[in-house]
């Protein structure tokens, strides 16, 4: 092994390694760390409101970010008791929602009857009855309640963000680019996620489908998580549809209206609007999809894609790691080619 064979290992051999200390410190720092990435992504959404009331309202800057962040908290305010109004709903409805179950579960049991088969149907229907669907529920609200509580800490994050966040003008190189990226990025998930939460919510209530708020609200979210997202939302009100509505064609409406706007949307208006997006390939994201969530939970998830197009972005300037950035983009590195 010659001389330039050894100090590829090693360069390789301490990429591995700082990889697994970074990973592990990402764990273990992140009730730090998740709040301020937050706030870091909530800067870029929110800087371009700030500089339009700078320069076109002539706001001071500490008046500008207060403004904003005010008419942010109203429009918190005005969506978060209809999404409580419609998990109270679905909690009082507990036990209608089993005895649906159980007539669908008699129901489909007749099927095997015609076919001689005998099927356990007590097993099913006390499996039913014993369902924890309010322990499910009263551990998604925690859950809601602790990322809340962060909210705190984000707010605090944000303010001090947005105060002192530097102009374009004065963002040069690798910053003006990441800047770039992550801000285009940022405001066309926000049009096309508010978008396609709006839409979807609003045809499933024209439907008549219950907690239908709450299935817009998590499209919205859930739009943020590139590939899985859109799959996971169009799927979620089947459950209730199928327990809700005898009508086949209405079931049909819930899958089918939702799985087309999320279509048309996600992936002819939002790459049109994009272009080029990160250059991550599929894969790439998936995976990132499955690490940022292993270490960061759900935030992960949603801030998997800006967090390794700003890796990919950093990568390609260096040329010990612009061949990592070449895979990250589903090329081969040109050494590998020859």
């Amino acid at each position: 092994m010659n001389t330039s064979e050894q100090n590829s290992v090693i360069i390789g051999a301490l990429i591995i390694i700082c990889s697994v200390c970074i990973t592990i410190a990402l764990i273990y720092t992140s009730t730090f760390l998740i709040p301020f990435v937050l706030a870091l992504f909530l800067t870029y959404l929110l800087s371009p409101m700030i500089d339009l009331l700078q320069i076109k309202a002539k706001f001071p800057r500490f008046f500008a970010v207060l403004s904003t962040l005010v008419v942010v908290g109203i429009i918190f305010s005005i969506i978060i008791p209809f999404i409580v109004q419609s998990i109270s709903t679905f909690i009082l409805s507990i036990d209608k929602y089993k005895e649906r179950m159980i007539t669908f579960v008699q129901y489909v049991s007749e099927v095997p009857a015609y076919l001689n088969l005998t099927i356990n149907e007590d097993f099913f229907i006390d499996a039913i009855k014993d369902l924890p669907l309010l322990d499910i529920t009263t551990s998604f609200i925690g859950n809601a309640a602790s990322i809340a509580s962060n909210t705190v800490l984000v707010l605090i994050f944000l303010f001090f963000m947005l105060l002192g966040s530097r102009s374009e003008e004065e963002k040069k190189g690798i910053w003006l680019e990441i800047d770039h990226k992550i801000t285009r990025y940022l405001m066309t998930k926000l049009v096309t996620s508010f978008s396609t939460g709006l839409i979807v919510g609003f045809t499933l209530w024209i439907i008549g489908l219950e907690l239908s708020i709450v299935f817009g609200v998590l499209a919205f979210f859930l739009n943020f998580i590139p590939n899985v997202g859109s799959i996971i939302s169009t799927l979620l009100p089947l459950p209730i549809a199928f327990l809700q509505f005898s009508n086949p064609l209405l079931v049909g409406a819930v899958f089918f209206i939702p799985g087309a706007v999320q279509i048309i949307i996600g992936s002819i208006i939002e790459p049109t609007v994009m272009g080029s997006g990160f250059d991550l390939h599929p894969v790439t994201i998936l995976c990132a999809l499955i690490f940022w969530g292993l270490i960061w939970g759900l935030t992960g998830m949603l801030l998997a894609a800006p967090m390794t197009a700003i890796l990919k972005v950093i990568f390609e300037r260096f040329a010990i790691t612009k061949p990592v950035a070449e895979v990250l983009a589903g090329r081969f590195p040109s050494f590998m080619t020859h």
